[in-house]
């Protein structure tokens, strides 16, 4: 039997009639995903994640790697599924307009994001300084103030050090 997820967000009962091991794995996998737990985090940037596949799929972006190519004009990527939206510049297929400007885009989450530029509302709050921001996008890239680190030399013997610098 298939119990659908809207199913078991309205009987949470459900759940214990299933008794399929990979499927219990598989819940509790996806639980992860909300429960705001992030074990697995990349040595080379610091980003977190909640599942150790996140975190590898994470670190074939700073290999360099780019094994998938499009077929139209070259351009490379790393992932499968990047190439596939990539794809829908050149074929126009599955694009999303905005019916305020005429602005074309590949994912319905840009397309989401655009709209905010519409309009006055600033969804995305700073939890260090409560400024608010359009789109997640401005909104990580402020709160890159808070914890930037500079390049300091030492007075003593000209060592750069790098010193995480906390504003507020």
């Amino acid at each position: 039997n298939v119990i659908r997820s809207s199913t078991l967000e309205r009987n949470r009962s459900a759940v214990s009639c299933v008794e399929s091991l990979s499927w219990k794995r598989s819940l509790k996998n996806h639980q992860l995903i909300h429960s705001g737990v992030k074990a697995y985090s990349c040595d080379q940037c610091g980003r977190a994640f909640s599942r150790k596949s996140s975190l590898q799929r994470h670190l074939v972006s700073h290999s360099g790697i780019k094994a998938y190519s499009c077929e139209i004009c070259g351009k490379t990527f790393s992932r499968p599924f990047s190439r596939t939206i990539h794809l829908r510049i050149h074929t126009r297929h599955d694009v999303y307009w905005c019916d305020q400007c005429g602005k074309q885009f590949i994912t319905d989450t840009q397309l989401h994001g655009h709209m905010f530029t519409h309009t006055e509302e600033r969804p995305h709050k700073c939890d260090l300084c409560a400024k608010t921001f359009k789109t997640i996008h401005y909104l990580r890239r402020h709160q890159q103030i808070h914890t930037r680190k500079r390049l300091s030399k030492c007075s003593y013997c000209e060592v750069c050090i790098h010193i995480v610098v906390l504003s507020f």
